[in-house]
């Protein structure tokens, strides 16, 4: 991962004033805050002259666009920061929609940002002389007048240049965003039998590594972690009211049973029963193969609709767990 290197200029630069600003991606930080997240930018600066005056960059800001746009184009703001020796970071705010359309366009790779920084900085005008004074005498009595070039405050700026941070990195600015988790629930594990419950702590697993590979963007993996938490919860709740699977039988024709089975434990709530059938058949459905090819549907909004359903159905699968009676042999 290279720094970017861009170089302030202002317009008509007599002899060739310049501040150089080196962006560093590998140092980029992802925070959030009460009122959001906001991503922090490494940089460092140098001021550059053909000739020998004194240079200082007061401030900086810019606007954050995806290469191959305008930069007139709406982008992510760098509001301007007043900068001295000591500063080496640029805070960008963002929103949570920001971070999922960079999440879109980077479809899983890195991520490409084009920044482009304008500021202010004190340059002496070398081609108009002024006479100097002791600060500190000026109110006794000016000293030998002696000519130097007027320092005039004026704006720097480039055309822009592409930074990539890359997938690895991005993932660890994503985590500190707050972005890339689900929901924070609790999750619930019910008591049950040492093998079932064995098979619920499972479920538990398999849900926590299909949001890692979410946020990896490893689409596929998450489908399939999804697809195994949907026929565990499913065979917990059979084993819990003795419902033997024929394994002839698919598991969609097993569940049937395990609707038709909560009905009849579950008389004062019979909606319930319903709702949960539900959520396990449109599960199911969302996770199938068959049904992600040709939808048109971004594929990233398809796996996040389906790991929000695994989620639900899982915490809906406990609470079924505390509610019923199991079977007694």
């Amino acid at each position: 991962m290279s720094a970017t290197t861009m170089w302030l200029k202002p317009f008509g630069a007599m002899n060739n004033e310049s501040v150089e600003v080196v962006i560093d991606p590998s140092l980029f930080q992802g925070m959030r805050g009460i009122f959001g997240p906001t991503l922090w930018m490494n940089f460092k600066y140098s001021t550059h002259s053909n000739v020998s005056i004194n240079m200082a960059l007061h401030s900086l800001e810019g606007w954050i666009t995806w290469p191959g746009e305008s930069n007139f184009l709406p982008g992510i703001a760098i509001p301007s920061q007043t900068i001295d020796p000591n500063t080496h970071m640029l805070y960008a705010p963002l929103t949570d929609e920001q971070i999922e359309a960079i999440e879109e366009k980077r479809a899983a790779g890195a991520v490409m940002l084009h920044i482009t920084l304008r500021g202010l900085a004190t340059i002496p005008n070398v081609r108009h002389l002024v006479d100097e004074y002791d600060e500190a005498a000026l109110r006794k009595k000016p000293l030998e007048s002696k000519p130097g070039p007027l320092p005039e405050v004026r704006v720097v700026y480039d055309q822009g240049q592409t930074v990539v941070i890359e997938r690895e990195k991005w993932l660890a600015i994503l985590d500190g965003l707050g972005a890339g988790k689900r929901r924070l629930i609790e999750l619930p594990q019910p008591t049950l039998p040492s093998e079932d419950n064995a098979r619920w702590s499972e479920c538990l697993r398999l849900l926590t590594e299909a949001t890692r590979f979410y946020r990896a963007g490893q689409l596929e993996q998450v489908l399939g972690n999804c697809r195994r938490v949907i026929e565990g919860v499913t065979e917990v709740l059979c084993n819990r009211f003795g419902i033997i699977r024929d394994r002839r039988r698919g598991i969609r024709t097993w569940s049937q049973d395990l609707h038709m089975h909560l009905q009849s434990i579950w008389p004062n709530d019979t909606e319930a029963a319903n709702m949960f059938h539900a959520l396990l058949t449109t599960s199911f459905t969302w996770t199938s193969s068959s049904h992600h090819y040709g939808s048109g549907i971004p594929a990233r909004e398809e796996v996040s609709f389906a790991l929000s359903l695994t989620t639900n159905l899982l915490v809906f699968g406990a609470q079924v767990l505390d509610a019923t009676v199991p079977l007694t042999p």
